[in-house]
């Protein structure tokens, strides 16, 4: 297998177009102090920005399958047990939190920098299982980061909240990961709100 496609760009926009199918997007989700502490920087910004609330998390990229009949969500539980054995072969990670950083789009409006390689190495072991299950590759993340807040800000705005905001902790454990589906009766990642992640898979491998 050749392993995971590199995105050139943000990953939800390879998906948005029906036609390639039900888009299924794959997280790794902080441990869980780790976890509350970025959950109440992001709810913060959701309320300071009235926009959408969510989890904190790491996308390591995302895949397609075929809808089920009637348009219906495709059965995810194959793709599920697939995760749940190769979660007992991974290790949690520990990524050092570079910068507070800006993007051009809504969802990578400012967000936090991470390291990229190790979250396309964790792409490249999922997508084996991945490619079995689902009917297009995965296509791993071209930038590691970790969103604070999803506005339509211009770059003037982005640049001034970004310098105001506190620095993040020096890095940040991740211990699980997740299947993300856009939600029911939706084909694409543009609402948030809509999003459904299924049960979180713990890492429990050694390092």
């Amino acid at each position: 297998h050749a392993g995971a496609t590199r995105s050139g760009g943000h990953l939800f926009c390879q998906l948005m177009n029906p036609s390639v199918g039900y888009p299924i997007s794959f997280w790794l989700l902080p441990r869980r102090d780790d976890a509350a502490h970025y959950q109440a920087r992001i709810d913060a910004l959701a309320r300071r920005f009235n926009t959408p609330v969510f989890a904190p998390h790491v996308t390591i990229g995302v895949s397609s399958m075929r809808p089920g009949a009637a348009g219906a969500t495709p059965d995810l539980s194959g793709l599920q047990q697939s995760l749940v054995t190769l979660g007992a072969a991974l290790a949690p990670l520990e990524l050092p939190a570079q910068a507070i950083a800006t993007g051009a789009s809504r969802f990578q409006c400012v967000f936090v920098t991470l390291p990229t390689e190790p979250v396309v190495r964790l792409a490249q072991r999922l997508s084996g299982p991945v490619s079995a299950c689902t009917d297009a590759p995965l296509i791993a993340t071209a930038q590691a980061h970790l969103s604070l807040v999803y506005a339509d800000l211009d770059a003037a705005a982005r640049h001034a909240l970004a310098a105001s905001l506190s620095p993040p902790p020096p890095a940040i454990r991740f211990d699980r990961i997740a299947i993300v589906t856009p939600g029911v009766g939706r084909t694409d990642f543009t609402d948030p709100a809509r999003w459904q992640a299924g049960e979180a898979v713990a890492l429990t491998g050694v390092p």
